[in-house]
């Protein structure tokens, strides 16, 4: 069982602090050792319940560059988690849910919500200074670089459409510098603009 969990790591989103999932399992079980989850348990109903049951946001980059929801326990994997489904009299659940940057499935039935795409949706593109032979022997002045997990690919991540679709005629690119700053690209003008992000 652990030598399936080798090479997976846990991201804190706001300080970017890595571990691995193996010790941050066993860190999860003393805390809540009383709440390790069978795989045919329900799903939970708010976020007190997802969070003691070890639900977290999972990213597959080979899958479609989303982000889906990983019981860390069972290894359950769900695109959405009810997390609507209890009454929320004084709207906290409602305050934390959008602090957290989970969206509904749908506005009109807000009770199944995706987790936080914040992982699939932190890719960039480098504009190398210099031209850059890659593993093809193709010459390539550019790449992309995932600002959360530090990882690099010459090929845009699957879900590259739909990021620069909200973006418009504007690119989030990022310096090849130590420094790494990112700036937005216009791909009609050519203006660029330092980002505040």
């Amino acid at each position: 069982e652990e030598r399936e969990l080798e090479g997976f790591y846990v991201i804190h989103k706001e300080t970017k602090a890595k571990r691995w999932l193996q010790d941050h399992l066993n860190i999860q079980k003393q805390l809540y050792s009383q709440h390790i989850v069978r795989e045919d348990a329900e799903l939970p109903t708010n976020l007190q319940a997802a969070v003691k049951e070890g639900w977290l946001s999972y990213y597959d980059k080979a899958a479609d560059s989303q982000c889906r929801w990983l019981c860390i326990s069972n290894r359950r994997i769900e695109h959405y988690l009810p997390l609507g489904w209890e009454d929320d009299i004084n709207g906290s659940e409602e305050r934390l849910r959008n602090l957290l940057g989970l969206q509904p499935y749908s506005i009109e039935d807000p009770i199944w919500y995706y987790t936080d795409q914040f992982c699939a949706i932190s890719w960039v593109i480098v504009y190398t200074t210099e031209v850059i032979e890659d593993e093809d022997n193709n010459i390539q002045d550019h790449y992309f670089l995932n600002t959360l997990t530090g990882e690099c690919c010459w090929e845009a991540p699957l879900n590259w459409l739909d990021i620069t679709a909200q973006w418009g005629e504007w690119l989030l690119c990022c310096t090849d510098q130590i420094d790494g700053q990112l700036y937005w690209y216009n791909t009609i003008t050519t203006e660029s603009t330092w980002a505040e992000i």
